[in-house]
This record gives structure tokens, sequence and C-alpha cells, in this order.
């Protein structure tokens, strides 16, 4: 069990969770520190200055994935993608999915507000934390940590693994990064049994709504974002 947000332990776990180790326990511990915890503690550094440098090591390491991923994308493909992965909406989804929320150091009103769930706060933790990790470890370091982070993200737009940038989910990201929708959200459903799985999704981005099922996640992904795309339209 640990301890509360910012203790030893607490950070330990945290970096358990981001699958990295060796980070300046003072510096970690500035970049879980929300504004309004150092408001309400005088001489605790937030993680502002460390924000700051996370947005510039992230927005390097997704563009030069991107840009490896496929050497016939020009300027203009390659912003659309960058802007679809490096903003607010998956930068929080990130952070949920390792538990950031838990970890941050929030000043009383903001912690009753809800602030560990609200996407810019978590988007900008996230960066200072990143930005910690590069402060303490380096280039390499923060470079494989941004990768494994915004795996799925970059997957999805035709980067990190060179996956196909013609197919349907890759399609939607990127029209929805073009009108400004952010990125789609999936939600999945499997049913049957573990040989013969069925998987429903729906797909939901802006004001419209997409729906597949299929034998695989991937299959049923596409069907919902084919069928969301022509809502676009």
């Amino acid at each position: 069990m640990t301890g509360g947000p910012g203790s030893d332990a607490d950070l330990a776990a945290l970096l358990a969770d981001l699958g990295t180790d060796g980070v300046d326990p003072d510096v970690l511990r500035a970049a879980v520190t929300h504004r309004s915890y150092a408001f309400e503690h005088p001489g605790e550094p937030d993680g502002e200055r460390l924000e700051l440098l996370g947005d510039a090591v992230v927005e390097l390491a997704v563009t030069r994935r991107l840009f490896a991923a496929d050497p016939g994308a020009d300027e203009g493909l390659l912003s659309r993608r960058r802007s679809a992965v490096v903003n607010r909406d998956a930068l929080a989804a990130a952070a949920r999915a390792v538990g950031l929320g838990a970890h941050l150091r929030l000043g009383r009103g903001e912690a009753a507000s809800g602030g560990a769930e609200k996407d810019s706060l978590l988007s900008n933790a996230l960066e200072a934390v990143v930005g910690a990790v590069f402060r303490s470890r380096g280039w390499d370091v923060a470079d494989a940590l941004v990768g494994r982070l915004l795996a799925d993200a970059m997957h999805a737009v035709g980067g990190a693994d060179g996956g196909d940038a013609r197919d349907a989910k890759t399609t939607l990201q990127e029209r929805a990064a073009a009108l400004g929708l952010g990125v789609p959200a999936y939600r999945v459903d499997r049913t049957g049994p573990d040989h013969a799985p069925t998987f429903a999704v729906e797909v939901a981005v802006g004001d419209v709504t997409g729906h597949g099922t299929g034998r695989s996640r991937r299959e049923a992904e596409q069907v919902a974002a084919r069928e969301a795309l022509g809502g676009l339209r």
C-alpha cells in the first residue's frame, strides 16, 4: 500500500506504472504538484516549468515516429497526424491509462471539484511527468516513455509501428482533427466464449456516432469508424 500523493512510495508506484525508474523524486514530486497545492503549501514547487519542457519532448518524440513511419507523407499530413496525437484529449486518455490522476497533489478546492479527472489537468500533468523523466534520465528514456504512452494514438493515425494510414480509424482520426472535434472515443463490449468472441463497438466523435460488430476488436472498430465517417461527410 502506498502513502499519499507525493510520498516516496506513491512516486515509486507511479514510476512502476510508467515502466521507468531512476527519476529524481524531488523533480517527479514537483511534476505531480498542481499550482493549487503549491499555493496552499508555500515553498512547494509546482509542475508548470516541467510541463513546458515535457510538451517539447512529447512533440519531438511523436513527430519523429510519425516521420519515420510514413516516408511518403507530406508536411501537411504529418502535421495533421501529430495534432491528432498531441492534444488534450489524447494526452488525458494516456494519463488515465496509467492512473496518473490518483498520484496528483491538488489543492483542497481543486480536489473537491474533481480535478483529478479533468482533461486539461491530466494532460498538463502528463507533460510535466515526461519533463521530469527527461530531466533525470535524458532523451532516450523520455522518448521511449512517450512511445509507450501514446502508442495507440500514433498507431491510429498510421504511425508508431507503420500501420495502414488509410484504414477507416485513421481516416476518421484525421478528419476529426481537421474539423476540431478531438480524438474519436471508442467503447468496446465483448461477448461470447473465449474461443469465439464477438466485439461490439461504438465510436463517438463530436455529435456523430458509429457502431460496428466483428470477430475481433479491430474489425468492429473499423466498421464503426466507417459508419461514423458517413455521418461526418
